[in-house]
């Protein structure tokens, strides 16, 4: 048997294993000047990645995988697995792609690429996946309109073609052109290759190698391929599959060449350390604490995309981490890079460590399910979440031309890109949360016609935080628990998988505190008051200007209307008529004196 034919002996295991001895072997027999080491490819048929998942899903148990061995070597192809498993449209739509490839004869070979290869050996399914097809001899425009002239000759639809322009300024090097085909988004693109003019800094886009474009992936685990040609997963960085078994996050060149090349790199760098528990390559992780990162983060990348990164964190279950390897970095300074400050007291480090441990109160009220309104949309949650960061911020200003505005608000529209929609819920949150602290000192009173902390019968004053807070109460009554329950944020370093902080409360006063949030919460509840913000007058503008024909037009008509649901408030079994009374009593100097 030839030295190759012992490479691709079959095993009692069902997979196939790699002779260090057969290699050394050949490669002394064919060592010569000309001769180059082909790297080897396995097809793939049945191997089981429980290698690879039981990282995701088992941090303390230490077990003997297979191509353990095969996984650490150099070489640039590394098996996977032998079969990826495809959805039934995924399977449909690869072959489709494929026959389309041998129909045009454009000798293409097709490989998708990143994410969805990653998720794929994670066993992580997207009810809709993208997938990235990295093409190696054309670029995507070009593939995307023969693909689509292909399938209407034979009558399949095809979506529209939109293709995203390259921005170099904005470290968006590459033309992407997006299309749907069989309900599944393709981003078609060339395999990519830079060169650099002497006296620019803005690379001149070729298409690549394989190789080539892997090593200027930002991270390895994201540099897999997986070939359609072929059927195989390509691994040409050597690493990717190591690191995505032992749970590393690592660049596939030196970690200041990749995140200069594009800064956001570092974020994402961070946001997948969270996403999948793993830890971070200790270069990498000092590269993301360096000033001259900082620095190309603030300038090269638009807000928009470093927003996009920021929602993502906080859509991870691990958003405390995320945002703990942000502060400790130091790259929160070029994500939150606002104005100065009005306040010359203001500290931003101060202000982030702050909202750092906001952040680890709600991760463990959350965990501890401490509230009956704890499921909402997943919208609901980032608003949440972006509020507890914001707390520490909410008490300064900033000038925007010449203009006072609150430092939340500058945050939130001019560093994070987010909707004045989303702004301005943050905003009633962190109000409304203020008014129900007040609340939350004080014991549950006994019955709902008690004077409150405010001076108005508790009832009343619940129903106007109700009200002013509207469907975001809940979230607003939470993140007044958060600023309140007493605990301390520990850590050794957030670069580290695992559980990498501990929230460290006084257990008997925490245990009392959440206990009286519980009981407040059911006294609102019990109140039958928790939709009152969607409670409408008993008698509408006509009718109500109809019983006080003398008042104004205007803002007075709306005061009038709002104290109905007041009066609503404090007499619940009030009816119709009874409200009539209230108000030509309440408001007599505007009504027609009696006959």
């Amino acid at each position: 048997m030839t030295p190759f034919g012992l490479f691709f002996a079959t095993c009692n295991f069902g997979f196939r294993v790699v002779s260090k001895t057969c290699i050394k072997s050949y490669c002394k027999q064919k060592r010569s000047s000309s001769y180059q080491w082909t790297p080897f490819r396995l097809t793939m048929q049945g191997y089981n990645v429980s290698d690879i998942e039981s990282r995701r899903c088992s941090k303390k148990t230490e077990q003997k995988r297979p191509f353990a061995e095969a996984l650490n070597k150099p070489e640039k192809f590394l098996p996977a697995k032998k079969h990826i498993e495809l959805e039934a449209r995924e399977e449909e739509l690869f072959q489709l792609l494929l026959d389309a490839v041998r129909t045009m004869e454009t000798g293409t070979t097709l490989r998708v690429a990143g994410g969805w290869v990653r998720d794929k050996l994670l066993k992580i399914s997207k009810e809709e996946p993208d997938i990235d097809l990295a093409l190696d001899n054309m670029m995507g425009r070009e593939f995307a309109n023969k693909l689509q002239s292909y399938l209407k000759s034979r009558n399949i639809h095809c979506g529209h073609i939109s293709v995203i322009q390259q921005n170099p300024e904005q470290s968006k090097h590459l033309e992407t052109a997006r299309v749907k085909v069989n309900g599944i988004y393709l981003d078609l693109v060339n395999l990519r290759k830079e060169s650099y003019a002497q006296d620019s800094r803005i690379p001149h886009m070729e298409i690549g190698t394989p190789l080539e474009d892997a090593m200027r992936r930002d991270l390895t685990i994201n540099s897999l391929f997986y070939n359609l040609n072929d059927d195989i997963i390509e691994d040409f960085s050597g690493k990717g599959l190591s690191d995505l078994k032992k749970g590393v996050i690592r660049t596939p060149l030196e970690p200041r060449m990749t995140l200069l090349d594009d800064p956001l790199r570092a974020l994402r760098a961070i946001r997948f350390a969270s996403r999948f528990d793993f830890e971070m390559d200790l270069e990498l992780y000092n590269c993301c604490s360096s000033h001259e990162v900082h620095i190309a983060l603030g300038e090269k990348v638009s807000r928009e995309r470093i927003g996009t990164e920021i929602d993502y964190m906080l859509r991870t279950a691990s958003y405390v981490r995320a945002f703990g390897i942000l502060y400790e970095t130091g790259l929160y300074k070029a994500v939150f890079n606002h104005a100065p400050v009005t306040d010359s007291s203001f500290s931003q480090e101060k202000a982030f460590y702050e909202a750092l441990v906001l952040l680890s109160k709600l991760d463990w009220i959350r965990q501890g399910k401490t509230f009956r309104y704890s499921h909402y949309s997943e919208e609901d949650v980032i608003i949440e979440e972006l509020a507890v960061l914001s707390v520490a911020f909410h008490r300064y200003e900033v000038y925007e031309e010449k203009e006072k505005v609150n430092l939340v608000q500058h945050i939130l529209r001019h560093c994070l890109k987010r909707r004045n929609r989303d702004c301005d819920s943050v905003m009633t949150v962190l109000q409304s949360s203020n008014d129900f602290m007040a609340h939350l000192s004080s014991e549950v009173p006994s019955n709902d016609r008690i004077i409150g902390v405010d001076g108005e019968p508790v009832r009343l004053s619940i129903g106007r935080i109700l009200r002013k807070s509207g469907s975001l109460w809940n979230m607003a009554f939470k993140v007044a628990c958060c600023r309140m329950v007493k605990g301390e944020l520990e850590w050794n370093t957030f670069s580290r998988g695992g559980q990498s902080y501990l929230f460290r409360e006084n257990r008997e006063e925490s245990d009392m505190f959440l206990q009286r949030c519980r009981d407040w919460e059911s006294f609102i509840v019990q109140l039958g008051i928790e939709d009152v913000y969607k409670w409408k007058p008993l008698l509408n503008g006509t009718e109500v200007l109809s019983l006080l024909p003398k008042l104004p037009r205007g803002p007075k008509i709306r005061q009038v209307l709002d104290a109905q649901v007041e009066w609503m408030l404090m007499n619940p079994s009030g009816t119709r008529e009874d409200c009539k009374k209230w108000l030509l009593e309440e408001y007599k100097s505007f009504s027609n004196p009696c006959p």
